[in-house]
């Protein structure tokens, strides 16, 4: 007896367990057909190429003329690279060319940044009969001194060498020359303004690159130049006859109003060094490739194409196409 009554527990047990199991079924079963009803769900999706050179999909081409180059040397063009999609990428160049590029060798280059500094400053100032001593301040820090030499009336191109200051200048942007007559008195033969005539300025960075020279007097030349402090074009003004010397035809201008106190005299002019946000040179390091560029990121770089010293004379057209590195 006692056994049968385990028996029939047990199979009840069964029963149970079943029950719930099929249960569960055809809960999803009638989940499943409800769901079935409960609408639609439309997606439009405009794909876009994740992978841009210089704003262009990575398959258009990007049209560049680099000129004439002679055989044995190197020239390089600089370009940005984004990767806008959200997975990172392996990329790789092919490179051929018309009519081929035998004697071509083209390298991907790291960039670097504008890192010029200002070289020099050239100031022309007449030195003579009046007391011409003056100082320059670049940027508000005294650069240079010139002690009057007396005389005889004559313009004197000042030379003044940045890089051997203490202090180095970053070129790009905008810098105020300060030109100011060490003398407390204007000249006894000059009316109104100071004596100290200034004729050009000039600011050259590294490599003697002109970064802008202004004309002093000449009104064409001083615009865009922030001009501050300096006397009229002479020597339309000036009320004496500079010593003797025939200044007509010259347009420059004279640093200071008479009356202000010495630390208040000078004459102001701003000359400006064009901003280069990256710079291409064929000796910086190579990029090796393939690389990888992660998402959500840019990067800079150059493309650059060494001529054989005996490369065939002609017209090249170099292509280079970006395409996904197989890793």
């Amino acid at each position: 007896m006692e056994n049968e009554r385990k028996g029939i527990k047990l199979k009840q047990r069964t029963v149970i367990a079943v029950s719930l199991i099929l249960g569960v079924l055809v809960i999803t079963s009638v989940t499943g057909a409800l769901l079935e009803y409960f609408g639609q769900v439309d997606i439009t999706i405009e794909a876009k190429q994740s992978v841009l050179i210089d704003g262009h999909n990575w398959d258009e081409p990007v049209v560049g003329d680099l000129g004439e180059l002679y055989g044995g040397c190197c020239e390089c063009t600089r370009h940005t690279i984004i990767n806008n999609g959200c997975e990172g990428i392996w990329l790789d160049w092919e490179h051929f060319g018309e009519p081929d590029i035998s004697g071509i060798d083209v390298t991907m280059r790291d960039c670097f940044a504008d890192d010029r500094k200002l070289e020099s400053l050239e100031i022309r100032v007449l030195d003579g009969q009046a007391p011409d001593s003056f100082i320059v301040k670049l940027d508000g820090v005294n650069v240079y001194g010139y002690p009057a030499q007396g005389g005889e009336e004559i313009w004197v191109d000042h030379v003044i060498d940045l890089t051997q200051l203490s202090v180095e200048f970053s070129a790009c942007g905008d810098h105020v020359i300060r030109i100011r007559c060490m003398e407390g008195e204007p000249w006894e033969h000059h009316e109104t303004y100071g004596q100290l005539a200034v004729d050009t300025i000039s600011l050259y960075s590294t490599g003697h690159v002109l970064c802008g020279t202004v004309d002093i007097g000449n009104e064409t030349s001083e615009a865009g130049h922030n001009l501050e402090g300096w006397g009229p074009v002479e020597p339309t003004t000036h009320g004496g006859n500079w010593g003797g010397f025939d200044i007509s035809g010259e347009n420059c201008r004279v640093t200071w109003e008479a009356g202000l106190p010495i630390e208040e005299q000078g004459a102001n002019v701003t000359i400006s060094c064009p901003c280069v946000d990256v710079m291409c040179d064929c000796e910086k390091p190579i990029i090796d490739t393939p690389f990888y560029l992660e998402e959500g990121t840019s990067m800079n770089f150059c493309l650059c194409y060494e001529l054989d010293m005996m490369i065939e004379e002609g017209s090249y057209v170099v292509s280079s196409q970006l395409i996904q590195a197989e890793i």
